[in-house]
C-alpha cells in the first residue's frame, strides 16, 4: 500500500492507493506538523485494520512536509 500525506496549516489530509483502489481518505485538524502528521497515519491505520508493515511507500507533502 501507498499512503499520501497532506500536512497543511490547518488540515492534514491522507489517503491509502492499494492497486488502483483509494482507500479511505481523511481530514484531521493540523495543530502541529510532525503531530498531526503522526496522528493522521495513526488513525488511517486503524480505520482500515492496517499496520504499519503492509505500507510500502509514504510521500508527504504540503507545508509541512519539509517537517516530517
Amino acid at each position: 500500500m501507498i499512503i499520501g500525506i497532506d500536512i497543511g496549516g490547518t488540515t492534514t489530509d491522507i489517503v491509502g492507493l492499494k492497486g488502483s483502489k483509494i482507500i479511505n481518505p481523511l481530514t484531521v485538524k493540523a495543530d502541529d506538523p510532525v503531530t498531526s502528521a503522526a496522528g493522521a497515519l495513526g488513525k488511517f491505520l486503524e480505520a482500515i485494520g492496517a499496520s504499519l508493515n503492509e505500507v510500502a511507500t509514504i510521500a508527504a507533502t504540503g507545508v509541512g512536509s519539509n517537517e516530517v
